[in-house]
């Protein structure tokens, strides 16, 4: 008998009743198509528990629709390369007000509710702060009642899953679909024809035609997005690419060609294959290309027929300032649960890379796509720099100093060979900091692999200090800055980005600011070329630590290359390391003087998230709504 037997199976698809929720998972785990019904363990668990919340989804879905086509509300569509949703089962039961009756009728099963949500995949969709951005656009606009939709792609293999080898980064494909989504409804109904290539022929009166070329379908799967305690429930509709049986050339398959027969078949697979292919030789970037005009054509065709088919027939209140950002009481909540997020995202780390880190130590984290201008290799050399100066202490004197647990997490693209050194440099550093005796009561040093939404969820409430240091003027705005003081973390950065208005929001002196601004930056880069930079000692002792072979043997002279140039010192350091080197060393000089006094730095971390409330992507929403998009909430009643 399996833990499904326990209960009968009875279709409920709107009830919030635990008994009646037992009865739909039971019904589900039995009739849905797709395990046996004599399994249940906690995989067919999660599959039949998403198809019963998706019940309640489709209910609220349907229902808005319906309602936007009888009042007829102006729509907003929202198009994005990437989504990076997480999963879907917590937030859905979470939005829908629902978590506790799901957790009740699961235990009559005998699981818990977060055992069989963490069997739940995170969709492939997207990588950094663009995909996750736009996931939190649909949310807010389905929790604002707004008439909205969001366009994407429905990557099969997404970015590519990390893992984390003796010789650095490896890519392998990240099958998220490889089973199912249970949130996803096909359309088979929703399908447009996407033309590329191929030329327009005018016939003798006058009408324009397009002739030649190749032409795909985009099929369209929905998501369904429901708003926070509202009625409301939008949808993301992602495209994929098919070809017709037409386009199979059934005679040259029988004759052997079976390459040949099945072109347009692979082409087809090849446009919502892996999201940002390699874009190094000319066919990456065709493909590139007929990626982002598939989205566009699709998307476009899809929302001039819904247009047609329906015309055929704010927070508002100013906070007054947080008056409890000295109260011994908050402050002594707050201190427990911070410990206990750091424990959790202790736990974390020795389950993925069996490095013990002590939760008492200031965690201070840096998680972002790996690129030279976020500048994680300044991150990392001063983590050198550290170590360095921490061997060449007396015991006693590293009793003074304050420990510190660095981590490090993101994706490298494939083909960017410096980002991927610096990966490999991260960990190649972690391995000796790590197992080194004198120093690892103090220093810790831990790449965190294959970094994603649900990854995320578990490093940022365990934050203390986390690093956004990009050269000034290069970052558009960033976001997971914003997540970083949402939960009550200090910030570490430049002027750069968000990190601008988050100083501005959460107070100067709660926020480590260092380097060079955005409009000394050319003159900088002018005097390098001129070979007047002269590095401060501490950057060249950084690197020549590394130089020497303390951290293995693996050539670094490449990426240490890249901060200095081959005639003039400098002229290669086009993201400024060398000269935002010693002002970020101070910087984090003051940062360990700060956590020392643990009333000050609690305060900083209340105040921080007490600032937060205007990154709120409900608040940006809201105002896209009135001042760009001039749409207004269309709450289904």
């Amino acid at each position: 008998m399996s833990a499904a037997d326990k209960v009968k199976p009875a279709a409920s698809p709107a009830s919030e009743d635990p008994s009646a929720i037992a009865g739909n998972i039971s019904y589900h785990a039995q009739y849905s198509p797709h395990f046996s019904p004599l399994a249940f363990g906690p995989e067919q668990a999660f599959y039949a528990t998403a198809e019963s919340v998706r019940d309640h989804l489709l209910q609220r879905w349907n229902d808005t629709y319906l309602h936007f086509h009888k009042t007829d509300p102006k729509q907003t569509y929202y198009l994005s390369m990437e989504y990076l949703q997480g999963r879907a089962l917590t937030n859905a039961v979470g939005n829908l007000a629902i978590t506790g009756a799901y957790a009740d009728a699961l235990k009559k099963f005998g699981y818990e509710l977060e055992a069989i949500a963490g069997q739940e995949r995170d969709a492939a969709l997207g990588n950094g702060g663009l995909g996750r951005l736009a996931s939190c656009f649909l949310d807010s606009m389905a929790t604002l009642n707004l008439p909205s939709w969001g366009y994407g792609l429905r990557y099969r293999y997404g970015l590519f899953k990390q893992r984390i080898a003796k010789e650095g980064q490896e890519e392998i494909a990240e099958d998220w679909l490889d089973k199912f989504s249970p949130w996803e409804i096909v359309r088979h109904d929703v399908v447009y024809p996407i033309r590329f290539f191929g030329h327009v022929e005018i016939s003798p009166d006058g009408k324009r035609k397009w002739a030649g070329g190749e032409v795909l379908n985009a099929l369209a799967y929905d998501v369904p997005i429901p708003g926070y305690k509202t009625k409301n429930a939008i949808s993301l509709r992602l495209w994929d690419a098919t070809a017709t049986a037409e386009d199979f050339n059934l005679f040259q398959f029988n004759d052997g060609q079976y390459e040949s027969a099945a072109q347009l078949h692979s082409r087809a697979q090849q446009i919502c294959a892996v999201l940002y292919p390699g874009d190094a030789t000319e066919e990456g970037k065709l493909l590139r290309l007929k990626q982002q005009y598939f989205l566009c054509s699709a998307s476009l065709q899809d929302i001039i027929f819904r247009f047609k088919e329906r015309k055929a027939d704010r927070v508002s209140g100013k906070w007054s300032e947080f008056p409890f950002a000295d109260d011994e009481k908050l402050h002594a909540e707050w201190a427990a649960a911070k410990l206990a997020s750091k424990k959790r995202l202790a736990k974390h780390v020795l389950d993925v890379t069996g490095v013990t880190i002590d939760p008492n130590s200031l965690f201070d984290i840096q998680i972002k796509r790996i690129h030279e201008y976020k500048r994680q290799l300044l991150n990392i050399l001063g983590a050198v720099y550290r170590y360095k100066k921490l061997k060449e202490m007396k015991a006693e004197e590293r009793q003074k100093v304050t420990p510190r647990t660095v981590m490090v997490g993101g994706k490298a693209f494939a083909t960017y060979t410096n980002a991927k050194r610096i990966v490999k440099l991260v960990n190649d550093v972690g391995a000796v900091v790590n197992n080194d005796a004198d120093v690892n009561k103090y220093l810790k040093v831990v790449f965190i692999p294959n970094y994603n939404v649900s990854v995320a969820e578990v490093l940022i409430p365990g934050s203390e200090l986390s690093q956004h240091i990009s050269t000034a003027g290069m970052e558009a705005s960033g976001t997971s800055n914003m997540k970083f003081s949402l939960n009550g973390c200090v910030i570490i950065g430049t002027l750069d980005g968000a990190n601008v208005e988050i100083r501005e929001e959460v107070g100067q002196d709660n926020f480590f600011l260092f380097g060079a601004k955005a409009d000394q930056i050319a003159g900088l880069r002018k005097e390098r070329e001129n070979g007047l930079f002269k590095p401060d000692p501490r950057f060249e002792e950084a690197k020549q630590f590394i130089r020497s072979g303390a951290f293995g043997t693996y050539d670094y002279t490449p990426l240490l290359d890249s901060l200095e140039g081959n005639t003039g010192f400098g002229r290669g350091d086009y993201f400024l390391v060398g000269y935002d080197f010693p002002s970020y060393i101070d910087a984090q000089a003051r940062v360990d003087e700060a956590y020392k006094d643990k009333k000050k730095w609690i305060k900083m971390s209340i105040l921080n998230t007490a600032g937060s409330g205007k990154f709120s992507s409900d608040r940006t929403i809201d105002q896209y709504a009135k001042e760009i998009w001039g749409i207004s909430a269309c709450p289904v009643p």
